[in-house]
């Protein structure tokens, strides 16, 4: 379970930038970690977003996982990563795209996953003054404590980090972004950062009469490409997820989007999203190396179809 849906779920949206979530009572009981044997398999990903939405401030939805598993099979890792909603979107092919039918995961339950305890993790980048004025200086835009997994499995144990939190200023595109992690119970202090893509993708949405809807963006950028979403909800809800070369235009077909013509005409929500990003190796000493993914995404409603 990804941990901003687990926040969302639970009614917690926003928080001012800077606080600490710890009102997770619903989501994240207390548990005990696992113990995993040494030279298990390791991921160690960190995900932060800066999210834009007509309407509403920016906002920064950050995630973060340190996992040791036992390995039992080729396949583990893509089962952990899976079982815990960690997706680099290289599993969708460039060109193409994937229904989210709410289907389960495969079952990882021969799976014995640690999820390991790095400390409070503080995110610090510039912002601007939103009248495109720098501020070089590193403003702090979130501190993320520890929060102890949900008892849904037992064979997964161990402290996630995740936040969904409104900034008062705006993100510098194409400025580094740092993450310190403080040290915890199993891992030592460390720094990670990483460059923010150049540019948000300014996204626009354009249903079709014939059931597809075509998704512009703009600032192409050659070699790179961008993740698009759709979502609705209506009688017969519904996710597709798509990977495009950066080229500024793509069109995803009626053939997936079945239910979300009844959720145009119902005017139930639908919603798209774009999402840019960067991914930036980092090392945490005797431990390994994992990948910061730092994105610029927009989140737009999508208007009645074209006639």
């Amino acid at each position: 379970m990804r941990v901003v849906d687990c926040i969302r779920r639970s009614g917690i949206r926003r928080v001012a930038a800077g606080a600490v979530l710890g009102l997770w009572a619903g989501c994240l009981p207390r548990a005990p970690i696992p113990e995993v044997a040494a030279g298990a398999g390791q991921l160690l990903e960190v995900e932060v977003g800066y999210v834009r939405e007509a309407g509403a401030p920016l906002r920064l939805e950050a995630e973060a996982h340190f996992v040791r598993y036992r390995v039992d099979a080729v396949g583990d890792r893509d089962a952990v990563a899976g079982l815990l909603g960690i997706d680099d979107g290289a599993a969708v092919p460039v060109g193409g795209c994937v229904a989210d039918d709410g289907a389960p995961h495969p079952s990882a339950s021969a799976l014995e996953v640690a999820l390991l305890d790095a400390g409070p993790l503080t995110i610090r980048a510039p912002s601007s003054d939103g009248e495109g004025d720098r501020d070089d200086a590193m403003t702090t835009h979130a501190v993320i404590e520890p929060q102890r997994y949900p008892e849904i499995m037992p064979f997964v144990s161990g402290v996630v980090y995740g936040v969904d939190a409104a900034l008062a200023r705006p993100v510098v595109p194409g400025a580094h972004v740092e993450l310190t992690a403080a040290g915890g119970e199993d891992l030592p202090p460390f720094t990670v950062a990483g460059p923010l893509p150049a540019a948000f993708p300014d996204l626009s949405v354009a249903p079709a009469a014939d059931g597809s809807v075509e998704l512009r963006w703009a600032a192409p950028v050659a070699g790179a490409t961008v993740q698009l979403e759709l979502r609705w909800n209506g009688a017969r809800p519904g996710a597709v997820r798509c990977r495009a070369a950066d080229e500024g235009r793509f069109v995803v077909g009626r053939a997936l989007l079945a239910g979300l013509g009844d959720a145009l005409e119902r005017g139930d929500g639908v919603q798209a999203t774009a999402s840019r990003s960067e991914r930036s190796p980092f090392e945490i000493p005797g431990i390994g190396t994992g990948w910061l993914t730092l994105s610029l995404q927009d989140l737009v409603a999508a208007g009645a179809r074209t006639r």
